[in-house]
């Protein structure tokens, strides 16, 4: 728990600057997952999550420009890459 709380408070040490969204994504998304993974009783009726990779993620989203169908800006499913752009953007 202390290791997690310092973790936590370096990321937020850093708010505000660049980069900040990704760092976050990468601790939520790569860094508490592979701990989850981990551990192995968790799994052994369902699948365990997969991590999520920053970089390769937004490598997807400049190679990838879908046209949406849906008539209504909200009812739009946003691909993997254009949900983590609007997240760093947030």
């Amino acid at each position: 728990m202390a290791a997690e709380s310092q973790a936590l408070k370096a990321i937020l040490a850093t708010a505000g600057t660049k980069g900040f969204a990704k760092r976050i994504f990468e601790k939520v998304f790569y860094t508490d997952i592979n701990r989850l993974r981990s551990m192995e009783d968790m799994w052994k009726i369902r699948e365990p999550p997969k991590p999520l990779v920053f970089d390769d993620i937004i490598t997807q989203e400049s190679k990838n420009h879908e046209a949406h169908s849906a008539s209504l800006k909200d009812q739009i499913v946003w691909s993997l890459p254009e949900a983590v752009k609007v997240f760093c953007e947030r």
